[in-house]
């Protein structure tokens, strides 16, 4: 069965970095489970850095750009009202 899009580009360097990204949000998510938002913007940054990982291997530019309009506008409206919204919604 074919595979598409970013796993089917994506080379050994490519899923290092989406593993390692992943590691770092999981673990920025264990505190917030905690309702710890001292690191808010590190946690920022760890979400974008995923979801980008995940399709960096795509080869469009289309996607990539709706990713960062999406994810800005994601930031805009959800982070000024961080509060700990529990397990589901790290999981």
């Amino acid at each position: 069965m074919p595979r598409a899009g970013t796993i089917k580009n994506g080379d050994t360097d490519w899923e290092g970095n989406l593993v390692a990204a992943h590691n770092k949000l999981h673990l920025m998510e264990q505190r917030m489970l905690a309702c710890d938002h001292s690191k808010k913007e590190m946690w920022k940054r760890y979400d974008w850095e995923f979801h980008l990982a995940m399709i960096e291997a795509c080869n469009s530019k289309n996607l990539l750009s709706l990713h960062a309009t999406l994810y800005d506008k994601y930031l805009r409206y959800q982070m000024p009202v961080l509060t700990c919204r529990g397990e589901k919604a790290v999981t």
